[in-house]
């Protein structure tokens, strides 16, 4: 038999326990009533950054894919001698993409115009990428470059000067065609010692691509003529 003040301890026990979880019913009432509408919206954003996020990036999906039907249908009219046509699909298509198939459009378009002996416009299609400061910088240190290559002879030599300082740096995956354009740009000045330093560093140094070194050695021989 369980004496009568053991019992009496287990009914109190079983009141404090019955106590203490309607105290805890209490407060998380108390809790959600005071925050509630926040929990509750904070949760919904979550639901909705979600939602936006993974629809935001099935449309960019199925746009990256629409790019790229209209670039191939570009280049499907400059292999069909269409180029009057490829250039208005591909300035459209510059327009609506901007970087990535943006930017190989104007690529496109810059050496329709060279082909067809408009150097000034594919100049000016060279400056746009070139300042652009959404495109890939590999692609904006290309379009530098033909800028320059295609301004060589005619372009203002301090302008052309500047444009090269970021394609020298020693990480610049362009810096062994900028050297060579700094070095001619040198001989357009006047500056022959400093074209044949150049020359002779591209020359030398065996990190140099075997096109820009050749070129570099058929320039020293013809500057020692």
């Amino acid at each position: 038999m369980v004496p009568p003040f053991r019992r009496l301890e287990s009914i109190l026990a079983d009141i404090f326990r019955e106590v203490e979880e309607d105290l805890r019913r209490d407060k998380a009432a108390q809790h959600w009533k005071r925050y509630g509408r926040y929990i509750v919206g904070v949760a919904v954003f979550i639901v909705v950054a979600t939602a936006s996020y993974v629809g935001w990036k099935e449309y960019r999906l199925r746009q990256q894919a629409e790019y790229g039907e209209r670039f191939s249908a570009a280049l499907s009219l400059i292999q069909n001698k269409k180029e009057a046509e490829a250039l208005d699909a591909l300035g459209a298509l510059a327009q609506d993409a901007g970087a990535g198939y943006g930017t190989l459009a104007r690529f496109r378009a810059a050496a329709i115009k060279l082909r067809q002996g408009d150097r000034a416009g594919a100049v000016a299609i060279y400056d746009v990428i070139a300042k652009d400061g959404s495109a890939d910088a590999l692609y904006a240190g290309l379009a530098a470059l033909y800028y320059m290559l295609a301004m060589l002879d005619s372009g203002d030599p301090d302008d052309l000067a500047k444009r090269l300082v970021p394609l020298l740096e020693p990480k610049s995956p362009w810096r062994y065609s900028a050297r060579e354009l700094a070095a001619l740009l040198n001989l357009r000045k006047g500056e022959g010692d400093k074209a044949r330093e150049s020359f002779t560093t591209l020359a030398d140094d065996p990190k140099t691509p075997a096109g820009v070194r050749a070129r570099a050695v058929e320039m020293l021989r013809a500057l020692k003529q």
